[in-house]
């Protein structure tokens, strides 16, 4: 579906985005339009970048290992992880189209941007080793 729904999507918000601060009343000096254009190509370079090589990874170790293997599982965990900061910047970036903030909403940036920053910590823990009972690391 990431071909064919996620990544088009993806790419038409953000020419129309585009287009229509230029055609619309609104500039690209205003902070609301830079951080929701700039929301919109984070999350395109982040299923471009990140959520479909892993994809096809996971897919790879399923068919050579089944799905039950310790590296089908990791590639999950970064899925997940993935897929759920994806989907808190969306809603940062739909967030911010409410809202409107400018650099003096102090409260409204600081409200999706703790939400970004805990899901990137998701997102770190995800990829790091996994840890054995003795504590050495299993990559």
């Amino acid at each position: 579906m990431a071909k064919r729904v996620f990544i088009p999507s993806s790419l038409a918000v953000l020419v129309l985005g585009i287009l229509l601060t230029i055609e619309g009343p609104w500039g690209f000096d205003q902070l609301w339009i830079i951080l929701g254009l700039g929301g919109m190509a984070v999350t395109f370079v982040l299923g471009v970048g990140l959520i479909e090589p892993t994809a096809k990874k996971m897919h790879s170790a399923i068919e050579a290992h089944g799905p039950m293997h310790p590296e089908v599982a990791r590639y999950n965990r970064r899925l997940d992880a993935l897929g759920l900061l994806d989907l808190v910047l969306l809603i940062a970036i739909i967030w911010d189209m409410v809202f409107n903030p400018t650099s003096d909403d102090l409260g409204t940036l600081l409200i999706p941007a703790l939400a970004l920053a805990t899901a990137g910590l998701y997102v770190v823990r995800a990829y790091r080793p996994a840890q054995n009972p003795t504590g050495a690391s299993t990559t």
